[in-house]
């Protein structure tokens, strides 16, 4: 991986943090400070956690904790969508919302130490 160029995983969660404070000040007024707040919490979480897995070569306990935490994260927005805080299009179509529905988790080879985010 040459120096410039980012883990897709890191750049998809990025994305997904951009969208994302796009979209939760739509959020219906009684979502928008609990859940919305969460969310978006969560998210940048993550994104830290996997910039620390990134850098460290004992990373299991972090893309753990990074599983975790998309698991959480999936529930979310999937609580959004259907609490009408994320409509139409965006919570199907918007590729980083793709990401975060598909089956993509961090694991780690016990080997090499390697990160999957298939």
């Amino acid at each position: 991986m040459k120096k410039t160029e980012e883990l897709v995983v890191i750049t998809k969660t990025y994305d997904l943090i951009l969208w994302s404070c796009n979209h939760t000040s739509r959020f219906p007024r009684q979502h928008r400070f609990v859940l919305a707040e969460r969310l978006e919490r969560n998210l940048y979480d993550l994104l830290e956690t996997l910039i620390r897995a990134k850098y460290q070569r004992e990373r299991a306990s972090l893309l753990e904790a990074a599983n975790l935490k998309l698991e959480i994260l999936r529930f979310q927005v999937r609580l959004a969508k259907d609490l009408h805080g994320i409509r139409g299009r965006s919570s199907v179509f918007w590729p980083p919302l793709r990401f975060i529905y598909s089956n993509a988790s961090f694991s780690n080879d016990s080997k090499r130490g390697t990160r999957s985010d298939a």
